[in-house]
């Protein structure tokens, strides 16, 4: 099962969002089995972490601000792995920086359009 592990949190870690503001390697922070009322291994629900620079007017990185997500697959009858997505709360404050403008609530927009757009890529379905 490790080797699917694996395989499975490759997968995902190919798909997240880079660029734009991501710039890091993502890391996993927590691989924690999913298990129905039979004790049986439905899913495996992940934790990453990863920074996102903000930049100046001029262009130049300034802040790194770091950031949870969560992703979970399920593991569906028909040997499909269903994923869905969640927002952590940023591991750390909003905050104001004299250069760049530090980060304020637009920027869990932002991210949180970034992960909608990679949403399609883990086939994610609403």
């Amino acid at each position: 099962m490790s080797e699917n592990v694996e395989n499975l949190k490759e997968f995902i870690v190919h798909n997240l969002p880079h660029g734009s503001g991501i710039n890091y390697d993502w890391l996993c922070e927590e691989e924690l089995p999913i298990y129905d009322d039979f004790n049986c291994l439905i899913g495996i629900e992940f934790i990453f972490s990863n920074n996102f620079d903000t930049i100046t007017e001029n262009g130049m990185y300034c802040c790194e601000i770091p950031f949870t997500i969560k992703v979970t697959g399920k593991f569906s009858s028909d040997g499909n792995i269903i994923f869905s997505t969640e927002f952590k709360k940023f591991a750390c404050n909003y905050f104001e920086c004299e250069n760049c403008g530090g980060a304020d609530y637009s920027l869990e927009d932002y991210l949180e359009q970034l992960f909608f757009d990679c949403e399609f890529s883990l086939g994610i379905e609403e």
